[in-house]
């Protein structure tokens, strides 16, 4: 009897402690606090203007908010170094050409590329059709002027014709 009284207590037992496990997995998980956003800074090449658009557009339709970063936007300009203001710790992004980041790690910033928005470089160089120029290697002999900006790509491009 004392057996069948033992076995009746541990199959009890064992009951009662599947069902508490049970009950507790079913139990509301206790509230994760939301982490705080995180602020982000980017450094624009430019003033705020249409270039920075698709920036501008994510940040109103909540694009960044979604993925919990809160965005600040740094206005750039011409006297704006943009890779330096992510260099010295000013922005934590910056949107610049690839010719310029190429410089920048050259004399030892220690910066990367994150993204390429463009497949081809957007550089354009134009001139009256009277001039008789129609590809790099009329530019031999004449004068061309450009930004310093420019001047990197300039100088890939007459390489890469030969020049």
């Amino acid at each position: 009897m004392k057996t069948e009284l033992s076995r009746r207590g541990s199959a009890s037992l064992a009951s009662v402690f599947i069902l508490v496990v049970g009950l507790s997995a079913c139990a509301p998980a206790a509230a994760t606090p939301t982490p705080a956003p995180t602020p982000v800074t980017v450094q624009l090449p430019w003033m705020h203007q249409s270039q920075s658009g698709g920036l501008y557009a994510a940040a109103q339709k909540g694009y960044y908010a979604d993925e919990g970063l809160t965005v600040t936007f740094l206005e750039g300009g011409a006297t704006v170094d943009r890779l330096a203001s992510v260099a010295n710790h000013s922005a934590h992004f910056g949107v610049g050409g690839a010719d310029q980041l190429i410089l920048a790690r050259s004399a030892g910033q220690s910066l990367r590329a994150i993204a390429t928005i463009y497949r081809r470089s957007p550089i354009v160089f134009m001139t009256l059709a009277a001039s008789g120029i129609t590809r790099p290697q009329d530019f031999v002999g004449k004068k061309v002027r450009v930004s310093d900006a420019v001047v990197p790509t300039l100088h890939a491009i007459m390489s890469r014709v030969g020049v």
